[in-house]
């Protein structure tokens, strides 16, 4: 029988990450929103990494899932397909076929040529990997649920069993407006791509240097500093030396948000898929009938692995002294630190 303190973090980290997907894709117009009315002012929503965190995380909430999905087939236009392509290529094998299956609805759907583009890649990688057909979705302890008499077609070629999709057109407009959804006002301003994710990180920073923005961004460094010194030469930013090489830049007056438009940044990009490996050890091992020391070894390991991602720009979250814990007090332990990475999540 597997241990009780396994058991009940598996299900802390599960609720916290449907908590989060749902209260972020609410304030994104998603009418499926159950996030206990709470709005979402945890810092600047990044879509793309929502995304491919809850094509893993909604499977275990049907409504949630095909609310994204409705989503997308009215906002579509507006995700950096550039950035998703980076986010899925390093996703699970699971999140990387339900991508393709998504891309291809809306496809069929949209007939966006950026989607239809991703759709071909993806599907021909697709060719490459072994899969056995499963249930899309998953019970609240992980296992599948019983697939449908009739499965929906686009979603069974990819692998995945579930009801024919019926999207209810519930979406509502993008609240641009909200502080949470600054990329889009960047995207609204000056397109999707490196330039938004330039002036995202510029707006709600008193300053940074290029290299430091590429990496939170995703696009080159040579991208990022020729958008950084377009805006300082037209006198949007301006610049200092911090030391040695480093270029530090800040926005100047006109450029600037007022303060009630200004909310925290967090690197979800490097958060999200750290929070999402976690999840998936904590469910093996709660599965698993495993003595408190092989446990132990493998939540140490595991949290040591990914303290830098949880420990993300941002995160609330901080692993702390392991070696306090011996091995087999580890899991005992197990519940309280599963709860405080929880927080970083909820945000």
């Amino acid at each position: 029988m597997p241990l009780r303190p396994l058991v009940q973090s598996r299900k802390t980290l599960l609720e916290a990450a449907l908590l989060s997907c749902r209260r972020q894709w609410g304030e994104l117009g998603v009418s499926a929103r159950s996030g206990g009315g709470q709005r979402w002012e945890a810092g600047v929503i990044d879509p793309e990494a929502l995304l491919v965190f809850s094509l893993e995380v909604g499977r275990r909430d049907p409504r949630l899932f095909d609310g994204v999905l409705d989503w997308l087939v009215e906002h579509g236009p507006a995700i950096d397909i550039s950035r998703l392509r980076r986010f899925v290529r390093v996703s699970p094998i699971a999140v990387r076929r339900l991508a393709a299956a998504v891309a291809e609805m809306l496809d069929s759907r949209l007939a966006d040529p950026k989607w239809t583009a991703l759709a071909e890649t993806w599907i021909a990688e697709e060719a490459d990997e072994p899969w056995e057909p499963q249930a899309l979705f998953l019970g609240a302890d992980g296992e599948p649920q019983a697939p449908p008499e009739e499965p929906d077609e686009l979603f069974a070629r990819h692998g995945f069993l579930r009801a024919p999709l019926t999207l209810r057109g519930m979406t509502a407009p993008l609240p641009v407006r909200s502080p949470a959804l600054l990329r889009f006002r960047a995207r609204a301003l000056v397109g999707i791509g490196a330039r938004a994710e330039v002036l995202t990180y510029l707006w709600t920073h008193e300053q940074a240097h290029g290299r430091l923005i590429h990496a939170r961004s995703g696009y080159s460094q040579r991208i990022v500093a020729e958008y950084l010194s377009d805006l300082e030469r037209a006198g949007f930013a301006e610049v200092r030396r911090a030391g040695g090489r480093q270029l530090d830049y800040s926005l100047t007056e006109r450029l600037r948000l007022p303060e009630e438009d200004r909310v925290p940044y967090v690197d979800w990009a490097t958060f999200l898929p750290a929070y999402a490996a976690l999840t998936r050890e904590a469910g093996a091992l709660a599965r698993e009938e495993l003595s408190a020391f092989i446990a132990s070894s493998r939540l140490r390991r595991a949290l040591r692995d990914l303290d830098e991602g949880l420990e993300a720009e941002g995160s609330r979250v901080r692993i702390g002294d392991l070696a306090q814990h011996s091995n087999e007090g580890l899991v005992q332990a197990w519940p309280a630190i599963a709860e405080e990475i929880a927080v970083g999540v909820r945000g």
